[in-house]
């Protein structure tokens, strides 16, 4: 939930932080699906950018669950990348079409 989100970050939890995937908070509310949450991860700078272990970014993610597309909307907005390939050389727009996310795949 945002509200948890905002009192960590307030509190001076790091944004950054990884986990043993090498993934950040982002990549967890990308695949979740938590606008709110990806956008308060925005404003305190989390990396958009970054690549998990597999190469993945929250776009990936946000391509391969966000049936609506807000939050693949937010993170384009905000300069996600969607050439970036994990390890196995898909982008977003793979995650989005093996997904059948039709409104991703507009973006």
């Amino acid at each position: 939930n945002v509200d948890c989100v905002e009192l960590l970050l307030s509190y001076g939890a790091n944004e950054m932080t990884l986990d043993n995937e090498g993934r950040t908070a982002l990549h967890y509310a990308a695949a979740h699906v938590h606008q709110q949450c990806v956008m308060a991860l925005i404003n305190a700078g989390v990396d958009i950018n970054l690549q998990d272990k597999q190469g993945c970014t929250a776009l990936h993610f946000a391509s391969a669950a966000d049936v609506d597309a807000k939050v693949v909307e937010l993170l384009l907005k905000y300069e996600a990348k969607p050439g970036l390939r994990d390890r196995n050389g898909y982008n977003a727009v793979h995650y989005a079409a093996l997904k059948g996310h039709k409104l991703a795949l507009e973006m």
